[in-house]
């Protein structure tokens, strides 16, 4: 096991940290954006106020991962969250540590022009948000 977490990964994984939302391909490594709020959407037009980066490793690591639901280009995603940084020498359960995810967040991802990004505490408002937009 100890080998397996030091090669280097070609599959994205996403998940939060504390106020950190993560598309990483290792632990500490990857790109971050700071969710304070997580009603906030992130979008990928440049000149929108919650525009973000992130946006294209999030399409990127979602070619990677399974939906939890889909309806055309919307597509729904069980994002693991992690309520501490992790201690040193040891690993979140995304990369095969011992250190489970304490809740799950649902991202609601819209591909287009712009791609929008929503974060939803329940899976029920997450469904409901699909259902609205698909």
């Amino acid at each position: 096991m100890f080998t397996e977490l030091f090669t280097e990964s070609t599959k994205y994984h996403m998940y939060f940290t504390k106020n950190t939302f993560w598309v990483a391909y290792g632990q500490g490594s990857g790109t971050t954006t700071m969710m304070y709020d997580i009603k906030k959407y992130l979008t990928d037009k440049p000149d929108d106020k919650n525009y973000d980066s992130i946006l294209r490793n999030i399409i990127r690591a979602a070619k990677d991962t399974k939906p939890v639901k889909s309806k055309g280009d919307v597509k729904m995603y069980a994002v693991p969250y992690y309520a501490d940084n992790t201690p040193q020498g040891r690993y979140l359960s995304v990369w095969g540590g011992d250190i489970a995810p304490t809740k799950t967040y649902y991202m609601i991802l819209s591909e287009g022009i712009p791609s929008v990004v929503n974060f939803f505490d329940k899976k029920n408002e997450a469904l409901a948000w699909i259902k609205s937009i698909a």
